[in-house]
C-alpha cells in the first residue's frame, strides 16, 4: 500500500474535485449550459457520481492507516490487537473494499432503475390546473376562424391567468401548457400574437437556456434566423466594426416573423442585476408584411 501521506493526497484530491465539480456544474447550469435534460447534464451527474466513489473508495486506506497511527502514537504497539491489525492492514482494506463493492453491486443498479441519473425534477408550474384548451391561431387569420379551430374559449384578446396549448396554424411549432397571450387584430384580423411559454419561472440563466433550446426547435423546422444589417459606417462602427448582428433572436418561415423575447416576472430591486429575477419567454409572431424592421435583417439559416 502507498503511504499515509500519499493516501491524504489521493482523498484530499478527490474530495477538492467533487467541490469544484459542483461549482463549476452549478455556474454551467445557471448560465443554461447544462439545459434540464439534456445529454451533457446526464453525463455530468455520472461523472459526480464516480468522484463521490473514487472519494470513498480513498478513503478507506486513510482511515485505517489514521487509526492505527494514532494507536501507535498513543503507545500501544505491543498491544496484541493492534500489532494484529497492523501485520493485517492490506487485509483489512480490501475486506472494507469488498464490502463495499458487494453493497454497491446491490445498491446501484437499483437505484439507477429508480432514476438515480434521471434529470431534476422541473420546479413547481405557475399553477397546477390542467390545460383548458388548445389556442390555434396565426398571423392573418380572423378570430372567427380562431374561435372554430381552437378548444380554447377566448374571450378576451389577452390574459395571463390561464393554462392552454398553443398551435401556430400552418406550422408544426407548438408550446404545450404556455401560459399568457396576447393577440392584436385589425378589424377581425389578427396582426401579432404573443405566447408566453415558460411553464415555470425562470432564473436569467435557464431562460437563455430555455432561448437556446427554441433555437434548436425552429433550426430544425427549417426557419431563417435574422442577421442584423449593418448597412451604414456608422451603424458598424457603434457595433465595435462588426459587419452583421448576431442571429438567434428574429426568425422567419415563409411570410412569418418569430421573435423570442424576455419578460420579468418580479419588481426589480434598487441595484439588483438581472440574474437575480424570475423570467419568462415570450414569442411574439406577427406577418412580415408586418414586421417594419424587417429590411434591417439578412435571413438565413443559422450559423
Amino acid at each position: 500500500m502507498l503511504s499515509l501521506r500519499a493516501h491524504a493526497w489521493i482523498a484530499g484530491g478527490l474530495f477538492a474535485g467533487i467541490v469544484a465539480f459542483a461549482i463549476v456544474g452549478n455556474v454551467l447550469h445557471d448560465a443554461g449550459v447544462l439545459r434540464d435534460g439534456c445529454m451533457a447534464q446526464r453525463a455530468a451527474m455520472v461523472v459526480f457520481f464516480g468522484l463521490f466513489l473514487g472519494f470513498g473508495y480513498a478513503a478507506i486506506p486513510l482511515m485505517v492507516k489514521l487509526v492505527l497511527r494514532g494507536q501507535t502514537a498513543f503507545g500501544n504497539a505491543d498491544v496484541s490487537l493492534v500489532r494484529a491489525a497492523m501485520a493485517r492492514e492490506r487485509t483489512i482494506i480490501f475486506v472494507l473494499w469488498g464490502l463495499i463493492t458487494l453493497g454497491l453491486a446491490i445498491a446501484v443498479p437499483a437505484a439507477i432503475m429508480g432514476g438515480m441519473f434521471d434529470v431534476a425534477p422541473k420546479k413547481p408550474r405557475f399553477v397546477e390546473k390542467p390545460s383548458e384548451g388548445t389556442l390555434v391561431a396565426a398571423p392573418g387569420m380572423t378570430m372567427a376562424e380562431l374561435q372554430r379551430r381552437s378548444t380554447l374559449k377566448v374571450t378576451d384578446l389577452s390574459s395571463r391567468a390561464r393554462v392552454f396549448d398553443f398551435i401556430l396554424s400552418g406550422t408544426k411549432l407548438t408550446f404545450p401548457r404556455a401560459r399568457a397571450y396576447m393577440i392584436e387584430t385589425q378589424g377581425d384580423r389578427i396582426v401579432r400574437i404573443a405566447i408566453g411559454t415558460s411553464q415555470n419561472a425562470l432564473s436569467r440563466g435557464e431562460l437563455e437556456g430555455e432561448d437556446a433550446l427554441l433555437r434548436e426547435i425552429f433550426t430544425a423546422e427549417g426557419w431563417l434566423t435574422g442577421y442584423d444589417n449593418y448597412r451604414t459606417e456608422q451603424d458598424k462602427r457603434f457595433h465595435g466594426g462588426l459587419p452583421g448582428g448576431k442571429g438567434g433572436v428574429v426568425w422567419m418561415k415563409g411570410d412569418l416573423i418569430a421573435m423570442i423575447r424576455a419578460q420579468r416576472l418580479d419588481e426589480p430591486k434598487a441595484g439588483e442585476s438581472d440574474a437575480a429575477g424570475r423570467w419568462q419567454q415570450v414569442v411574439e409572431m406577427t406577418g412580415r408584411a408586418n414586421f417594419s424592421d424587417f429590411g434591417k435583417y439578412e435571413f438565413a439559416k443559422p450559423q
